[in-house]
């Protein structure tokens, strides 16, 4: 069984959790991620491609911070097979069942872009379609409050 989202984003192919409040180098080396440091900035960006979350749906997770930061939000891209809008409808299905509650959507008036929110006492969960040469779904999960960084039994060594 998968630890729950209030400890962190359990990344199935990889049997690893990013854990809310990880520091860069506990992240750095859980799950050979891809990093990218941007000079101006000074952020690292870290990415775990071509993984499952969630119970077997294929995403690729994101994160920045700098190397002082601990990690409060990941940016998720479903990467299911289907045009944008039925990826989004197929993964506001997941995160219902996985939150145990329905989301608030609205949709833009301009363009007609679905967004809905979830709101826990832990978490902020956001995911959208949006539009910059395409449509694409994008998910944003933001840990609430202060976050020390716990060990999860029997994960991550």
């Amino acid at each position: 069984m998968n630890p729950p989202l209030s400890k962190g984003i359990y990344l199935e192919k990889r049997r690893v959790l990013l854990r809310w409040g990880a520091p860069l180098k506990e992240l750095f080396d859980t799950g050979s991620p891809e990093c990218i440091q941007e000079r101006a900035s000074g952020l690292y960006q870290l990415n775990w491609q071509y993984e499952e979350a969630f119970d077997g749906f294929p995403v690729s997770v994101g994160t920045k911070l700098n190397e002082k930061a601990k990690v409060k939000e990941f940016q998720i891209s479903p990467s299911a097979a289907g045009n944008p809008r039925e990826v989004y409808q197929a993964t506001k299905e997941k995160l219902s069942t996985l939150l145990e509650k329905e989301g608030k959507e609205t949709v833009d008036d301009y363009m007609k872009l679905p967004s809905t929110v979830w709101k826990t006492k832990e978490l902020k969960v956001t995911l959208s379609v949006f539009e910059r040469f395409g449509e694409y779904c994008v998910l944003n999960i933001k840990r609430l409050g202060v976050i020390e960084a716990e060990p999860v039994d029997g994960i991550n060594g």
